[in-house]
């Protein structure tokens, strides 16, 4: 008897969709709060210069040579702020969307397999991605021969390099990406080390676009029966 992996179109489309609606509500809910930081950096600035009693508790303390200066400094500060929670969000959402699709793809494993198996959700594929891709060489479905795996791959390092930082996952993106690191010649996660606490990482919002494709590409190039040659012991 051969066990079978059932990719039936109405759940192929729906896990397209869960990717799509993620992109989009990056696109038109996170991404724009972000839109204009420069202008609400300025706005600070010029707050305070036209306030600057508004910022302190007793008005004796208030330099006004230095108003100008410090207005600028803390227009500048709220910029770097704001910028990097920006990079965070960005960072965040591409890690999010890859954890997500591992886990579609690991609920939809499970579905199918426990049709033969007596498995536990909690102790099924606890070892990631290299069980998955186990499951499915078992079901002759190769997932790295497939077009999108190359991107998916380059996608779960950045997941990794964003969740710990630099390491072993990192010292393999540089291999493929290298540009996510540098700034000419500096390598910023080595500078920095931290992925999260400093804008380490040259991700864009268009790299959220191309990550979502990618994940939506793999649904579509999975077949439609995938079958096992025989029963696993």
């Amino acid at each position: 008897m051969k066990s079978q992996l059932y990719m039936w179109n109405q759940l192929r489309e729906k896990y397209k969709k869960e990717i799509k609606q993620l992109l989009d509500t990056y696109e038109n809910r996170i991404a724009v709060v972000f839109k204009d930081i420069e202008g609400e950096a300025n706005k600070v600035r010029d707050e305070y210069y036209e306030n600057p009693s508004d910022f302190y508790g007793d008005p004796a303390d208030i330099d006004c040579s230095a108003i100008a200066y410090d207005a600028e400094m803390i227009g500048l500060e709220h910029y770097e702020m704001l910028d990097l929670m920006k990079y965070n969000t960005r960072a965040m959402w591409i890690s999010t969307m890859y954890q997500f699709w591992e886990q579609q793809v690991r609920g939809f494993l499970y579905n199918e397999i426990r049709h033969y198996y007596k498995i536990d959700t909690k102790d099924f594929c606890t070892n990631g991605m290299k069980e998955i891709k186990e499951w499915f060489k078992e079901h002759n479905t190769n997932l790295e021969e497939l077009k999108s795996w190359q991107k998916i791959e380059e996608l779960s390092l950045l997941n990794n390099v964003i969740k710990h930082g630099d390491g072993k996952s990192a010292e393999n993106l540089r291999k493929v990406r290298d540009d996510l690191f540098m700034s000419g010649d500096i390598d910023k996660l080595e500078l920095y080390g931290s992925s999260l606490c400093e804008r380490a990482l040259n991700i864009t919002d268009e790299m959220v676009n191309e990550y979502a494709e990618v994940l939506m590409q793999f649904w579509n190039e999975l077949p439609e029966n995938m079958y096992s040659d025989e029963l696993k012991k």
